[in-house]
């Protein structure tokens, strides 16, 4: 990870059930950017369990750890 909860704090992440075989965030291939702090971890976890509650795919907006937004169904599969 790039930094813990400040940048001046070193971090590491740690995956736990790997086994199961479950998809999760830390599994979860980056596409662009910066490497990931401790605090994109918290956002998305916290996005993944939110989407996870739905059937139809479903988008999370995540700020803090909080929910700014969420969004369900066939939209949120299509790039606009």
């Amino acid at each position: 990870m790039r930094y813990g909860e400040n940048p001046h704090q070193q971090a590491a992440v740690y995956r736990l059930g790997a086994e199961t075989g479950m998809p999760d965030v830390v599994s979860a291939k980056q596409l662009q950017g910066k490497e990931l702090s401790y605090n994109n971890y918290l956002d998305l976890d916290a996005a993944w369990k939110l989407i996870k509650e739905f059937e139809a795919p479903a988008c999370a907006i995540i700020k803090h750890s909080n929910p700014c937004g969420c969004a369900k169904g066939a939209a949120c599969l299509t790039p606009t």
